[in-house]
């Protein structure tokens, strides 16, 4: 049962908890059950959680002796969630920023899908090219074929040399080489990207948030749930600077919560915080915060701003699907169809304008 659970898996757990909250079920009795009805992690995981909970445990103390198997990020949300005393609104704000996070993810994933495929195909197209058109043209240059012909073959040489591949004792083509690792590369990403670090920006999981267009849509709903989170934790009369240090100790951003803890003992001096000390929160609510305004007035633009920040995440999900795969396609497509034909189309014609010259036929149209 070793590794983090997936951002899917701790949706689906984190849904149940705050369904069996709301509705007053006790958590032994009904994360039980309904572990009982899943299999693999999950369902083990969901068993333990109810099982400690019959022991008397807390839920905060139940998901501490799951150790790495549940981020921190979430037990940091538990605790927030019952000390505002609103557990299962802070809950469900955590699946709403979850489930936009593996909705880029996803979109992401299937934008890049086709243009990989062409991508793939012409590489391997390329490879053909190289070693078995390419030498065809060769010979009939009788060993000594033009300078872009023979780069060209020398190319297809290199790609189809085999070395040994290291702790096996097998060969391997180097052409292979280049493929196997963008595969890798990509599994190791998605895997990564997979892991519930939902609010957070640390390990595997900060490779999404340096993807070009993928990167400013998870910012934007990491920013949606502080905001959610903040205001949750103020309307229920939990003092501003400990909201902040809160609401930061759920991103599990350490540069964040270095950030948060500044800002902390600037609001309890009575001190306004610096742009540097709320760098990383919503530069809205960071100003508010500065500006001493009231609870009803702090609570109502941290709501507006979460929901304005979820939107931008929308309408950054809806481009994503789709002109991504469009400009990918076009991009991708493009480069492949350009590489290919001057490879091919580039020695054909200096052969044909060979022949002609040795056999003095002018390729002109005639008049």
């Amino acid at each position: 049962m070793a590794g983090s659970i997936s951002l899917e898996e701790l949706v689906a757990l984190n849904d149940e908890i705050a369904a069996l909250v709301r509705s007053g079920v006790p958590l032994d009795l009904g994360l039980a059950g309904w572990g009982g009805d899943l299999s693999g992690r999950l369902g083990h995981i969901a068993k333990e959680l109810g099982a400690a909970s019959g022991r008397g445990a807390s839920l905060s103390e139940s998901l501490a002796q799951q150790g790495d198997r549940l981020p921190p990020v979430y037990r940091a949300v538990v605790d927030a969630g019952m000390r505002a005393g609103r557990l299962p609104a802070a809950l469900e704000s955590l699946s709403t920023s979850a489930r936009f996070l593996e909705d880029t993810r996803r979109t992401a994933g299937l934008a890049v899908l086709y243009p990989l495929v062409l991508l793939t195909l012409g590489y391997f197209l390329l490879w053909f090219v190289l070693t078995q058109t390419l030498p065809a043209y060769a010979i009939l240059y009788d060993g000594q074929p033009p300078r872009l012909l023979s780069t060209l073959l020398e190319l297809g040489r290199g790609l189809s040399r085999e070395i040994p591949l290291p702790g096996t004792g097998r060969m391997i083509l180097v052409g292979w080489i280049a493929p196997l690792l963008v595969a890798a590369l990509l599994m190791v990403w998605w895997r990564g990207a997979r892991r519930a670090t939902v609010m957070g920006g640390q390990g595997r999981g900060r490779w999404v948030e340096r993807l070009p267009l993928v990167g400013p849509a998870v910012r934007d709903a990491r920013l949606a749930a502080q905001a959610e989170l903040l205001g949750l934790l103020v309307e229920n009369n939990v003092p501003l600077d400990e909201a902040v240090l809160l609401a930061a100790e759920c991103s599990a951003d350490r540069q964040l919560i270095g950030n948060a803890q500044q800002m902390h003992a600037s609001l309890a001096k009575g001190a306004a915080p610096t742009p540097d000390e709320w760098s990383g929160f919503p530069p809205l609510l960071g100003w508010l915060a500065g500006s001493g305004a009231g609870q009803g007035t702090f609570v109502a633009i941290a709501h507006h701003v979460a929901d304005t920040y979820r939107r931008r995440v929308a309408r950054r999900a809806r481009w994503l699907g789709d002109y991504l795969p469009l400009w990918l396609v076009a991009l991708i497509g493009g480069g492949v169809v350009t590489i290919v034909a001057v490879a091919t189309i580039l020695p054909f014609t200096e052969l044909m304008q060979g022949i002609a010259t040795m056999t003095n036929i002018s390729l002109r149209p005639r008049p």
